[in-house]
């Protein structure tokens, strides 16, 4: 089951002042050589990764309470959001983009996202085609996984890709693993 999302106006000009805050911060600590993955930062790709960010935590909000992490420091690498005590991690594209990239996260992510134990979402969303608002929530891994059924290889920088769809989980079941886990917690 894909999730489509519909972002509201004030949520959408968030997102905008949220990746030129984002923008901003990666430019003034990038190098004369890059800084590894955010080497290609662009606001546009900003925008893309919180639009798909807030739309995840919008539906999973639906279930349960959501702590997020947009306005955190730098610093601080909590994960997006936590649901239950689960770090929450959302890997964003461009929609015309998913039929070739689909599941790619840089090695150096990942080993964070595992050591987080991380779930990551997979989503969507498009900047510059109509409508703009829309964000596609595709599906979802736990970080082990995508470590052990990945393979490497090398887009616009280093990535360890989750290749075959049918390895990917389908969003209802996310929902279902987080509501039990919740259920164990408090028996």
């Amino acid at each position: 089951m894909i999730v489509r999302i519909a972002l509201n106006e004030e949520q959408m000009q968030w997102c905008m002042q949220h990746a030129k805050k984002t923008y901003q911060y990666r430019e003034s600590i990038r190098t004369m050589y890059g800084i590894g993955e955010y080497s290609h930062n662009t606001i546009n790709g900003a925008l893309v990764g919180i639009k798909c960010e807030v739309a995840s935590s919008l539906f999973l909000r639906e279930d349960f309470e959501v702590e997020d992490h947009y306005d955190s420091p730098p610093t601080i690498d909590a994960g997006d959001f936590k649901v239950n005590g689960h770090c929450i991690e959302v890997k964003g594209l461009k929609n015309r983009d998913w039929d070739k990239y689909k599941r790619q996260i840089p090695p150096i992510q990942l080993d964070k996202y595992i050591t987080k134990d991380a779930i990551v979402i997979w989503a969507t969303a498009e900047n510059h085609e109509l409508p703009r608002n829309i964000v596609l929530l595709r599906g979802w891994n736990y970080s082990h996984e995508i470590k052990e059924k990945g393979q490497y290889i090398k887009t616009i920088c280093h990535n360890i890709w989750l290749k075959d769809d049918e390895d990917m989980c389908d969003m209802a079941d996310l929902i279902r693993v987080l509501k039990n886990e919740e259920n164990e917690m408090i028996q």
